[in-house]
Order: structure tokens, then sequence, then C-alpha cells
């Protein structure tokens, strides 16, 4: 007994600390749930600051835009954003892209009258803003003209691969030009001139998108269809006449009007095949924003 007592009593201290500061499982597993935990709480913070940041970056685009096309309009005689060739007479209304990298001073370079991306990209040739600025970073685009020839064309490319945002369709119908539409700085402060692109009426979002589809009052679940693509359908950056921007959860964020006391759905109209022969998809009042193209033409 005794020879069994010293040899329990000469355990050497190297032993006794290598023992003491040992994990058992127990507290091998509360730290490991404790990482998780800590983890668990982390990405989607992380994931958050993210979203806000390209947010953030999207806005600054719109902004910049925004600034750009006051500059263009205080060169006009009579104030007017950017727009190309109108001819009220025609209902067609363009909303494709064509004609990227050609010769724009030249009759190859004609887009035709009533094209909207073309009247966006005057904004590019005159105000020298670089393609990159018209792609939204949460999107998959990516600038157009790469060899920076873009002062030789007369509108995009391709769409939406090098424009995922959508502008105000400059071209008013008959009832608008009569209710006193007009395009110019004079425009009031809720006029929504760009955003991100028109989500269309095809693929995109879940349930797929169809932007005439939500009432305004739909929850956000049916809303996402009627959101733009760029940022997961849960909203869109929008460019307002005063010069800000501001994320709204719903395409119906423009102007108040009057007569019904909803705010316009900036996203109502757009075929996205190229030409709108209906007179429902041109603004119709002072009040109306129809922002375009969509992003249908590339199935998004």
């Amino acid at each position: 007994m005794c020879d069994t007592a010293q040899q329990s009593e000469s355990v050497s201290p190297a032993a006794a600390g290598r023992r003491a500061g040992a994990f058992t499982l127990v507290e091998l597993l509360v730290v490991i749930g404790i990482i998780a935990l800590l983890i668990g709480i982390l990405i989607p913070t992380i994931s958050r600051a993210r979203e806000q940041s390209i947010r953030l970056k999207c806005s600054n685009n719109l902004r910049q835009m925004g600034i750009a096309m006051v500059a263009y309009s205080s060169g006009e005689r009579d104030g007017s954003f950017p727009r190309t060739l109108y001819d009220p007479k025609k209902k067609l209304l363009l909303d494709n892209a064509g004609y990227g990298v050609v010769n724009s001073f030249g009759n190859s370079g004609y887009v035709g009258e009533n094209n909207v991306p073309a009247s966006f990209f005057l904004l590019v040739k005159t105000q020298d803003l670089p393609t990159s600025l018209f792609i939204c970073p949460a999107s998959n685009g990516v600038p157009g003209f790469p060899n920076g020839d873009q002062k030789q064309s007369s509108n995009w490319d391709k769409i939406p691969d090098n424009l995922t945002y959508s502008v105000a369709t400059p071209f008013p119908s008959p009832t608008a030009a009569q209710n006193k539409f007009v395009w110019r700085y004079t425009l009031g402060a809720e006029f929504v001139l760009a955003g991100d692109i028109n989500p269309g009426t095809r693929g995109g979002s879940n349930p797929p998108n169809n932007v005439i589809g939500p009432a305004h009052d739909a929850p956000p679940a049916l809303m996402a269809a009627a959101n733009s693509n760029n940022h997961g359908n849960k909203g869109q950056n929008v460019l307002y006449a005063d010069g800000h921007v501001d994320f709204q959860t719903t395409p119906y964020c423009g102007a108040l009007h009057p007569d019904t006391g909803i705010r316009d759905n900036i996203y109502t109209a757009g075929a996205g095949d190229g030409g709108i022969t209906d007179e429902s998809a041109l603004p119709v009042d002072a009040h109306d924003s129809v922002l375009l193209p969509t992003d249908d033409q590339g199935g998004r």
C-alpha cells in the first residue's frame, strides 16, 4: 500500500499539467457550438453589409446619370432631357438595341424614331459617361464597348448585357401630349427618370416576372414578380427628377396620381420584343413614367 501511494504521489509535474490543460469532450462541444453560433450571426450580417454596399454603388450610378441629364438639358434650347428623333405619328416605340458599333454620324447609324435605349445612350456620347456606369453592380451585365469606341456608336450593342438600367420613355402618346407631358428639367420632383432595369413579363423571379400583375397593395411575396431582377426582386433603386435616389420595394413608387391616390407603377409596359405598337405602352399623362427597356430581351 505504501509503495502504491508513493508511486501515485511521484507523478511528474509535466504529466499533471498535460491532464489539467486538456479539453474534455463536453468542453470541446461547447466551444464548437459557440463558434457555430458566432458564424450564424456574422454571415447574415456580412451578407447584409455587402448588399447595402452594392445598393449604394447602384444608387451612386443613377445619381451621376441624373447630374448628366441636367447637364445635357442645360445645353438644350428648351431645357429638354436626352431624346432621339420623335415622330408622334408613329405608334411604333423601339426599346431594343442594335446599331452598336457603327458610325453614328452616317446613315448606317440611324436608330429610327422613338428609340428609348438610343435616347439613354446620348448620355454616353455627349456627357462622356463611362459605359461601366450603366451596369448595376448587382447584375450580371458587363460594360459595353470594351475597345473604347462608344463615341462612334448610336446605341447599346446588347441588352441587358451592357445596359442594366431603364429610363423613362421620353416619347408620349397623343393623350399624354394633350395632358401636358414634358421631357425637360421642369418635371415634378416625384417623376421617375430612371431606375434598375424593368423586369418585363417573363423569367427572373418566383413567381415569374409580371410587371402588370401585382396590385399596388399586394404583399411582398407577390410584389417580387414586378420588382427589378437586379437586386433579387427585393426592390429597385429609382432616380427622381429632383436628383435624389431611393431604394423602393415596390414599382408603385412614381408620382402620386391626383385622381386615383395611387402612385405610378414605373414598370407598367414593355414587351421587350423590339417594338411596342400598343399606345398604352406609352406615357398617358404628365405623371406617367414608363421605364424601358426590359431585360426580357436577354431572357433573364
